[in-house]
């Protein structure tokens, strides 16, 4: 398995993979940092230490690559002031910018042993189809070379929602989502029910996980509910003290 290339588009600082994503189906690449060097090609590993790069997916193309990268540019410091996106799915790269429909994911890069070490900054949701995956804040983030350098996410750290609930990521431990695919008709009001299905889902996730913490941490054991008085309480009088 040959390992991808990024190879700079025209004379701009934007790069195109030059395998691992279908043509006909969409186009991936990759925007450098403010501080990286351009060259004519770059590999995985050199992206992966690179703080400020963001990963592009798009449904197709750019025609006009340079407007393309001129809207871009002023769109990520919306996105984040902090430039923590980190990878970008956009699904109509060739509409006016306004109306871009994306998804993204943040991350935070920290020095590991043998370069950067990125987590997910916050919950990130991704449309595939009708159902969409949850990636949640604080799950690893590793580049797999077994994997063709494929980005993958530990399996405890990725959900999915279909149309019956939230089930866990089972059987796998690697994602490679190097495809994007937008309806044809979007359905906005049944997307934003299922990214607030995700989030409630995951909010009480973490409020388990929290009180079990603090139950652990005070020693605390909770016998019976509180406020919970049983008749026989209620009719007990205190008895008379001399």
């Amino acid at each position: 398995m040959s390992t991808p290339i990024y190879r700079q588009v025209q004379d701009l600082r934007l790069y195109s993979l030059d395998s691992g994503c279908p043509k006909q189906e969409c186009w991936a690449g990759y925007l450098p940092g403010p501080d990286a060097q351009i060259t004519a090609a770059i590999y995985p590993a050199a992206t992966w230490n690179d703080p400020g790069g963001v990963y592009l997916f798009l449904k197709e193309a750019p025609a006009d690559f340079s407007a393309f990268l001129g809207n871009l540019n002023l769109l990520l410091p919306k996105l984040s002031p902090t430039g923590e996106v980190r990878i970008l799915w956009i699904y109509n790269p060739n509409r006016d910018s306004a109306y871009w429909q994306w998804d993204m994911l943040k991350a935070q890069a920290a020095q590991g042993v043998e370069g950067l070490d990125w987590t997910v900054a916050r919950q990130a949701l991704f449309n595939i189809g009708n159902y969409t995956v949850a990636i949640q804040p604080g799950a690893a983030m590793t580049l797999d070379e077994d994997f063709n350098c494929a980005i993958a996410f530990a399996v405890d750290q990725v959900s999915f929602l279909g149309p019956n609930g939230v089930y866990p990521a089972q059987g796998y431990s690697v994602y490679r989502l190097s495809k994007v695919a937008q309806p044809a008709t979007p359905d906005t009001a049944r997307r934003q029910t299922e990214q607030q299905q995700v989030t409630s889902t995951l909010g009480q996730q973490e409020m388990v996980a929290y009180l079990d913490f603090l139950k652990h941490k005070a020693k605390v054991q909770i016998l019976k509910p509180a406020g919970v008085v049983s008749t026989e309480e209620k009719d007990q009088k205190p008895s008379d003290t001399k």
